[in-house]
């Protein structure tokens, strides 16, 4: 996995609703590894992404969310929550198991590849989903390809 970009993610402060920061990275990242990178406005300043690459009939689509909780017990982190840190083999910081380790995997196993491939990154997923429910309501075109879901 590129630990250069899941660091970078892990280092960018993306709790609910500030997830402006981690989109803009990975929509310059998507679009550098040559996806077609488009933005749907949820509100101000917040953002999906919707990426694809590759040719055929029918896609995969990774889904993930960038928004995560807030540092809950900040006296009881053992490291900076917004640094990823290894210890032991596991690694630690805000977001890395949910969702950011596994955004940063699919992201990574999706450059790597030439099959049709989808990405859809949304916002609020640790509130209302608002998003999720703009995406399906707004752009159900770019999922009617899509022949499977994975969500890290």
């Amino acid at each position: 996995m590129n630990t250069k970009l899941f660091e970078r993610m892990v280092s960018l402060n993306s709790v609910y609703p500030d997830e402006y920061r981690l989109g803009k990275v990975l929509h310059a990242y998507l679009a550098k590894h040559g996806f077609l990178v488009t933005k749907q406005r949820v509100a101000a300043k917040r953002y999906n992404i919707f990426a694809r690459r590759g040719k055929g009939e029918k896609a995969v689509l990774f889904y993930g969310h960038l928004d995560t909780v807030p540092v809950a017990n900040p006296s009881k982190w053992k490291s900076d929550p917004l640094h990823l840190t290894d210890r032991r083999g596991r690694l630690y910081g805000l977001g890395a198991y949910d969702m950011k380790g596994g955004i940063a995997a699919f992201i990574d196993a999706s450059v790597r590849s030439d099959h049709y491939i989808k990405i859809f990154l949304a916002v609020d997923e640790e509130s209302v989903s608002e998003g999720a429910w703009a995406a399906i309501t707004y752009r159900k075109d770019f999922f009617s390809d899509v022949d499977l879901i994975i969500s890290a």
